[in-house]
């Protein structure tokens, strides 16, 4: 089959976005023909080629050639789908699709989700208004929605109206990061935490924070050390950086900036802990930390939590509760630094997030033979 995955940008700066589209393209290559089109790539794209076996398409910005572009793109291929919401450009290819009697799939990656719509009112209204002149009549012309997970599927059903229940949940393929750990090359006494995210407010940084402080005071009395991967807003990282100096950690913190390849690899190989304080409609990070058998303490707003829990794969705490954190991460520090901990998350990874595991749920999901 081929498979025509349009984007508006692909570029290392979107985050578990631009993993989600690289790891499941190169799934899915080993049994169909992939193109992934954007308007902006950053980065090589011969690079990009290798690392999602797809073909890599620029899309050109002005209106005749993006409609002559995605009518060659659309034209030859058996599906296509839309990577992510709100791309003023998705009516035109849906549109196209239509027209060439394409079957389209929406794809959301989260970006329905509730947590918008309570902690920025104002900006929900902007996307309700869109998504009743517009966006609506895109999704209802497709041939289904591709959920990445239940807490997304119901969490959208829930917060825009009109999103229909009858589609299936395909849970993404991550990269395998298996020996790729290298825990020898710290200071065994100090338990080193990792986090890869867009630094923001909705990611409840502050409360890992905190939590790096608890765990070093009493009761607990631990030797921590957090590398926090990502970029975001200089007003943010400031006000994330003045509070670990007012908690006295400020030392116990690395800001590596956002890091992309191999060096992004490099602090979760060297990770006893991999943490996800915040809210997650998925999880890429999560998945990828599980590949190399790193435990995961994530909080109950990740998509995953319910399958890692249940795996014996890490902890899950409450969402936004400091103290939870801090206990939830202690109990896992203790069971890594057992010589027996076993291979939890490198199974949970392997039953659920390989690119076979994928492949697999991809062709049962009935989302193709509906097509």
């Amino acid at each position: 089959m081929r498979i025509a995955r349009f984007r508006s940008s692909l570029d290392a700066d979107d985050g578990g976005i631009f993993t989600a589209v690289i790891a499941s393209s190169a799934a899915l290559a080993y049994e169909h023909d992939i193109a992934i089109a954007a308007r902006r790539i950053a980065g090589d794209p011969a690079a990009l080629h290798t690392r999602s076996r797809a073909r890599i398409v620029a899309l050109p910005t002005n209106l005749g050639g993006r409609i002559r572009a995605t009518h060659r793109l659309v034209a030859g291929a058996d599906l296509v789908t839309l990577e992510g919401t709100w791309d003023p450009w998705n009516p035109l290819t849906a549109a196209t699709c239509v027209v060439r009697r394409t079957p389209y799939l929406c794809v959301a990656h989260g970006s329905w989700s509730h947590f918008v719509k309570d902690r920025y009112p104002a900006k929900h209204l902007k996307k309700l208004l869109w998504w009743g002149l517009v966006e609506h009549w895109v999704v209802r012309g497709g041939a289904g929605i591709w959920w990445t997970s239940e807490r997304e599927k119901r969490s959208s059903i829930e917060t825009f109206p009109g999103i229909p229940d009858r589609d299936p949940v395909v849970e993404l393929a991550t990269e395998d990061l298996r020996g790729k750990r290298d825990t020898a090359s710290h200071d065994p006494g100090v338990l080193q935490l990792v986090t890869l995210t867009r630094i923001h407010p909705l990611k409840r940084l502050d409360d890992l924070v905190r939590a790096v402080a608890g765990l070093a005071a009493a009761p607990y009395g631990l030797r921590v050390h957090l590398s926090i991967v990502g970029d975001g807003p200089p007003e943010v990282i400031a006000g994330l950086t003045a509070l670990a100096a007012d908690l006295g950690v400020a030392d116990r913190i690395t800001w590596t900036g956002p890091l992309w390849g191999d060096a992004r690899i490099a602090p979760l190989a060297s990770a006893d802990i991999y943490v996800c304080p915040g809210p997650e409609s998925f999880g890429m990070a999560v998945a990828e930390a599980l590949s190399a058998n790193l435990p995961v303490v994530v909080s109950d707003e990740v998509a995953l939590a319910g399958e890692i829990e249940e795996a014996g794969a890490g902890a899950v705490f409450r969402y936004a509760d400091v103290p939870d954190l801090t206990a939830a991460l202690a109990r896992v520090a203790a069971a890594v630094a057992d010589p027996g901990y076993g291979t939890a998350p490198r199974q949970l990874w392997e039953r659920r997030f390989s690119p076979q595991a994928f492949r697999r749920r991809f062709s049962e999901s009935g989302l193709i033979p509906r097509l």
